[in-house]
């Protein structure tokens, strides 16, 4: 029997974020939905400038889902666009 789809851990990507954001903000932001077991911002490496989005990855798809809800279309420095990404 294959597992549940709940306890596959899932991982979104916030884009729109303020290039002023932190990592720890990112994790704060998100964190209300579920166990974040990572949180990062993605940046160049060559500037070391924040590229606009990261990802936060959670213990389960179903926390994911439920951040990509209440997430997705948000304000939080520029107009936030999520995405789920699921791992086998």
């Amino acid at each position: 029997m294959a597992p549940k789809a709940e306890k596959k851990p899932a991982e979104k990507k916030p884009a729109g974020l303020s290039f002023y954001t932190t990592d720890e903000e990112l994790k704060d932001v998100f964190s209300p939905f579920g166990n974040v077991q990572e949180a990062r911002l993605m940046r160049d490496h060559q500037t070391g400038r924040m590229k606009a989005f990261g990802f936060v990855k959670y213990t389960s798809q179903a926390e994911a889902l439920k951040a990509v809800e209440a997430m997705d279309g948000r304000v939080y420095g520029y107009m936030l666009s999520v995405l789920l990404i699921c791992f086998q």
